[in-house]
């Protein structure tokens, strides 16, 4: 997964419509779809069902809409080291849907970041994954 697949995502959940969201972002409606059902495939849950060309959020993707401004603020400060000025939470979210970069990257340096350094950063990456696989 990467973060544009979730920014198009939190997009729909926000907007409350795939097309709306699509314009929102100047995307295709058919890739925002696409993006929206990878995320809910990704996460094994459904965010929303669909009825008569409406879109209406389930318990579970209206608990993570409500998150959205937090994870825009994330996407600020990814966007601020990048040297872009978007600040409004829509201008945000077409910058990441436009500059994808897979979560894995992000996991692996913000473990660097904690760490002080690369090579302790994989050393405690080794030993959480044997922990997990013991």
């Amino acid at each position: 997964m990467d973060t544009a697949t979730l920014a198009l995502a939190l997009a729909v959940m926000q907007e409350g419509s795939v097309r709306g969201a699509a314009r929102l972002l100047g995307r295709a409606p058919s890739s925002v779809a696409d993006a929206f059902e990878r995320f809910e495939i990704e996460l094994a849950m459904k965010l929303a069902s669909r009825k008569d060309g409406a879109l209406s959020l389930t318990l579970a993707g209206e608990s993570m809409a409500c998150s959205g401004p937090a994870f825009c603020e994330i996407l600020a400060g990814m966007a601020r080291l990048s040297g872009a000025s978007a600040e409004a939470a829509s201008d945000i979210l077409i910058w990441t849907s436009r500059n994808a970069m897979p979560v894995m990257a992000l996991q692996n340096f913000n473990g660097v970041v904690r760490s002080g350094s690369i090579r302790r950063a994989a050393r405690a990456r080794r030993h959480r994954d044997r922990r997990r696989s013991g």
